[in-house]
């Protein structure tokens, strides 16, 4: 009697097991054909005509999806939220940050109600969306948002879990881009060292954080510092990741950049020249980085050595930003600033506060706005009565934009 009713449990159990995981083995058949779907459709051209040739684009693809989302994965909001997560992230990736904006805020709220506040997926989500609005020049939010993820992340997945390691240096960025440096500089110390023990020094993302501390050293002041990192910097990637790399590329420019701030302008000049040449070739002219490099040659006293071609080179850089970027974009905004030290170093002192007054209107970060009293590229206009009234609004801007 015994051993019968036990043979009845052992088979209730079995058929329970079994229907749990028929269920989940239906449940996961079911996803799998929907994300088959729902790519299908990404590819599809539903007209001949609509593809005109090949002329069709991976951004058009990626714009039809992010309008499909809505309807194709509508019945799984767990998965619905995760390709928003991966397309705003995209979108991001390519400058596009208000598309990216848009998707990875959706991602965020039906991630903390479906799978709730605290749960890995719905914190990757948040920290993704604060780096995008960091990329809008959205500074204070980023900084809040940035904040309330990594706080959660090193209570819920530990310190030195991946993820938390990211966010953290994602928060040291924005905190460098409001003129935090010491607190920026602090933070990216910690996260280094926490990530050559946990990730390994040839990590990418460690060699991201010695790019960025090699940035906040420069803007200290600290050029020797700066120098020695980026040098080491440059080591690794060489042979992590080579020569025409566009991250080794990047770092040999930000030496450049520090190379002229010491004073050594042939060298920075020489070192711009050949990273452009490349980046042109290997990148493309309108890339982000490639333009970085334009606009640090151009800066360069020893750079291009006439100011017109100087002004040539920054108007078309800022053409092409307006286009890819949009006219608003914080990188806009340095180069129309740029263009106001050029004009300034040319003793064109209508041109540089007219320069001045647009960049502060159109995305200029308050860190940049607060350098304006006294960075030396605008010491010329510094004895015209409009310079103290431009410094004011310049810290008014920077006082609003951390708001």
């Amino acid at each position: 009697m015994v051993a019968a009713a036990g043979l009845a449990l052992l088979s209730i159990a079995f058929s329970v097991m079994q229907a749990v995981q028929l269920r989940r083995i239906t449940r996961e058949r079911d996803r799998a054909n929907r994300i088959t779907d729902f790519m299908t459709r990404m590819f599809k051209v539903s007209q001949p005509r609509e593809a005109r040739g090949n002329a069709i684009t991976a951004r058009e693809i990626l714009d039809k999806a992010s309008t499909d989302i809505y309807t194709g994965l509508a019945k799984d909001p767990e998965l619905q939220a995760s390709m928003m997560d991966v397309m705003g992230n995209v979108y991001t990736s390519l400058g596009l940050y208000q598309r990216g904006d848009s998707l990875l805020s959706q991602a965020v709220e039906t991630r903390k109600r479906v799978l709730g506040a605290e749960n890995p997926d719905t914190l990757r989500s948040v920290a993704g969306l604060a780096w995008t609005l960091q990329r809008e020049g959205r500074y204070p939010e980023a900084e809040k948002l940035g904040r309330e993820a990594l706080n959660l992340q090193r209570r819920v997945l530990g310190p030195d879990h991946p993820d938390t390691l990211r966010s953290a240096s994602d928060l040291s960025w924005t905190l460098y881009q409001q003129g935090k440096y010491a607190d920026s500089e602090k933070l990216l110390w910690q996260t280094l060292e926490l990530q050559r023990r946990v990730l390994g020094p040839e990590h990418q993302e460690t060699l991201q954080s010695m790019s960025d501390l090699g940035w906040t050293l420069g803007e200290e002041g600290r050029y020797a510092d700066a120098d020695k990192l980026f040098r080491e910097l440059i080591d690794l990637d060489l042979r992590v990741r080579g020569a025409e790399h566009p991250d080794t590329l990047l770092t040999t420019n930000n030496l450049a950049n520090v190379l002229g701030y010491e004073g050594r302008y042939a060298e920075a000049a020489q070192l711009q020249r050949e990273t452009l040449e490349i980046q042109r070739r290997v990148l493309g002219a309108e890339q982000r980085d490639t333009l970085i490099t334009q606009i640090g040659l151009a800066n360069s006293p020893g750079g291009l050595g006439k100011y017109d071609e100087a002004e040539k080179l920054l108007l078309q850089t800022r053409d092409i930003q307006r286009r890819v970027l949009g006219p608003e974009s914080p990188r806009t905004a340095d180069t129309t600033y740029n263009l106001a030290c050029l004009a300034a170093r040319r003793g064109q002192s209508d041109e540089a506060f007219s320069y001045l007054h647009e960049a502060m209107t159109h995305g200029l970060s308050p860190a940049q706005a607060l350098g304006i009293a006294t960075d030396p590229d605008l010491k010329s206009i510094h004895p015209d009565p409009r310079f103290e009234t431009l410094v004011t609004d310049a810290r008014q801007h920077a006082a609003a934009a951390q708001k």
